[in-house]
């Protein structure tokens, strides 16, 4: 063999990575790793769960509030819009702790692994994984140059003191805490008000085709409003106002034909006080009894407003 060769090889086999690495592999080898993600988990969860508690919630204030039109009680319809800022607000809190989080850990994790690389002394290379079908399809560290060094890394992490500082100080940053006003309404009086059924569950269940077509068109309206309203475009927001207020419109005139069939029902089966609540149960509902499936079934049962109900 050739000096010149012999210098070539020599070259590349000093090149090539003794052992390879992925971030992601590491991770999950981690113990650190593994368990600060089991410990956020749950709290994360249960913010979701909550938020999307609100979320729902929410829809319900909205349809009640629209169903209702002008009987509304006095208050509720600015009541119900500072609950739904209360509850946006909560949700960008939570949004922003959980996005402050991820780059908490992400950053001390790094930091972590470049430590855990270094010590090795010797040279890795960051394994591709590649995308697509044949990605999912690959042996882990196929295709990798020199032996798996995930293990030894995150063996690496796992002693180190300064990792588990900084992962303690971000597990003991709480939550953002969640939580809306609650106030029971009086019911708006049908045939009184000692019982009450669900103005958004009246509505899904004999309203659902006017709901559908109220919202499709309000989304419809909105869409091509989202990039100038982020803009700061001043038109964009009145035109969102307008379309709000159609979708409010359209609402309350189906709510007009539904009450009013409801009010003829519950007076012909003699069912006693009767109201409709616009509140959703997580805000507290309304006063007296909560009557709706047994109301719903009354209404059900009543061919007239039945008839009266299949043309919304």
């Amino acid at each position: 063999m050739s000096p010149t060769l012999s210098l070539v090889l020599a070259a590349s086999a000093v090149a090539q990575p003794l052992g390879h690495y992925h971030p992601d592999d590491v991770a999950a080898r981690s113990k650190v790793f593994v368990a600060a993600a089991e410990q956020m988990g749950p709290a994360f969860e249960s913010a979701q769960q909550q938020l999307g508690g609100l979320g729902r919630g929410l829809q319900s204030l909205e349809v009640g509030s629209a169903l209702l039109g002008t009987r509304v009680p006095d208050g509720f319809a600015g009541w119900s819009q500072a609950q739904r800022k209360t509850v946006t607000g909560q949700f960008l809190q939570v949004q922003r702790h959980v996005d402050l989080v991820q780059d908490d850990f992400g950053g001390v994790f790094g930091t972590a692994l470049e430590r855990a690389i270094t010590a090795q002394g010797s040279s890795l290379q960051e394994c591709t994984k590649g995308t697509g079908v044949q990605a999912l399809m690959r042996r882990p560290g196929a295709g990798c140059p020199g032996e798996d060094r995930n293990g030894a890394l995150a063996r690496a992490l796992d002693s180190d003191a300064q990792l588990k500082s900084d992962v303690a100080e971000i597990l003991a940053i709480p939550f953002p805490e969640l939580g809306v006003e609650s106030r029971a309404w009086t019911p708006v009086p049908l045939t009184g008000t000692e019982r009450w059924v669900s103005a958004a569950a009246l509505a899904d269940a004999h309203a659902r085709p006017a709901l559908e077509r109220a919202s499709a068109a309000l989304e419809a309206r909105l869409a091509p409003l989202e990039a100038r309203m982020t803009s700061g475009d001043a038109s964009a927001v009145t035109e969102a106002a307008a379309a709000r207020a159609a979708y409010e419109a359209e609402l309350a005139a189906a709510g007009v034909t539904l009450l009013d069939a409801a009010q003829r029902a519950l007076e012909k089966a003699g069912s006693g006080g009767v109201g409709v609540c616009p509140n959703a149960e997580t805000f507290g509902g309304c006063t007296g009894t909560d009557a709706t499936a047994t109301v719903l079934g009354l209404l059900a049962a009543d061919k007239r407003f039945m008839k009266s109900a299949a043309g919304l």
